[in-house]
């Protein structure tokens, strides 16, 4: 059985790749980057998609540049996987 911290990891590697899929960028530019995720989504909670917003003073300015379609420090996404339940 795992851990919740295993858990959590490997959420947080899942979500890397997705992110890396919907950007076309390779997980490595994506780890080399920091960043929010938050949802897109209208007042009675339809999530239409995810905003990644980017932490700019703590991003590898190379990877930063190839991220497509970046508007400032943001870039929508498609709705990501629904994730773990939380810990209780």
């Amino acid at each position: 059985m795992m851990s919740s911290r295993q858990l959590e990891e490997r959420w947080e590697r899942e979500i890397n790749q997705h992110i890396a899929r919907a950007l076309e960028m390779s997980i490595e530019d994506i780890e080399s980057l920091s960043f929010e995720v938050e949802n897109n989504e209208s007042d009675e909670g339809v999530v239409y998609g995810q905003i990644i917003r980017f932490h700019l003073e703590h991003c590898d300015p190379d990877a930063l540049s190839r991220v497509p379609n970046l508007e400032n420090d943001w870039v929508m996404i498609a709705p990501l996987p629904v994730g773990p339940d939380e810990p209780e």
